[in-house]
């Protein structure tokens, strides 16, 4: 039995090592103080989550998603979008920086759908930037010179869904905390000595 939560804890591990993909937790913010952060380890090749409702019918109100990335090699960063929302996937890709400069935007590219391609910010320097995905004509208040500071909502049209964004040349921006995975050895040491004290003499 202590063989088998061993491997549980090494697969775990192995698990936040390999980690490829990340899912929106909740709802990620919208400013770069609530936006978030891309936890795991190499690279990032996909983000998953969903455009939810922030308001209440008839006073909808569209959501923002922003995340934390760390762009390893721009001349190779690119984010296609596949979408799934509820009236005709019209939606805007936004990067800003570090400081919440925007240094790029698009919209669409392959039908209403955005895209990020090879080559798009070759001329900026790799790091931590903020990737943003919303509807429509929902357009940040911000420029190459003046930092995030809100967003001009007036979505056309008004839709909620899942999306997914597949990167290239792009990085978790954060690693898993230590103490979260001495935590996880811990608890799963626990679980293996509590079962034990359980068995039948």
């Amino acid at each position: 039995m202590n063989k088998f939560f061993l491997g549980l804890l090494v697969s775990c591990l192995i698990g936040q090592t390999n980690a490829a993909s990340f899912s929106e937790v909740g709802d990620a913010g919208e400013l770069l103080d609530t936006a978030q952060v891309t936890v795991g380890s190499g690279l990032l090749t996909s983000i998953s989550g969903s455009l939810i409702n922030l308001g209440q019918a008839p006073d909808d109100v569209d959501d923002i998603d922003l995340f934390k990335i760390f762009i390893s090699d721009t001349a190779l960063f690119s984010v296609t979008v596949t979408s799934d929302l509820s009236a005709d996937n019209d939606s805007t890709l936004f990067l800003f920086d570090s400081l919440g400069q925007l240094v790029d935007f698009s919209d669409d590219v392959i039908g209403l759908i955005p895209q990020f391609n090879p080559g798009d910010i070759d001329e900026l320097s790799n790091g931590t930037y903020f990737l943003g995905f919303a509807l429509y004509n929902t357009w940040p208040d911000a420029s190459l010179t003046e930092p995030l500071s809100g967003w001009d909502r007036d979505p056309s049209p008004f839709q909620t869904g899942d999306y997914r964004l597949d990167l290239t040349g792009a990085e978790f921006s954060a690693v898993p905390e230590p103490t979260s995975i001495a935590l996880l050895g811990l608890g799963l040491a626990g679980m293996g000595f509590s079962r034990k004290r359980k068995l039948p003499n």
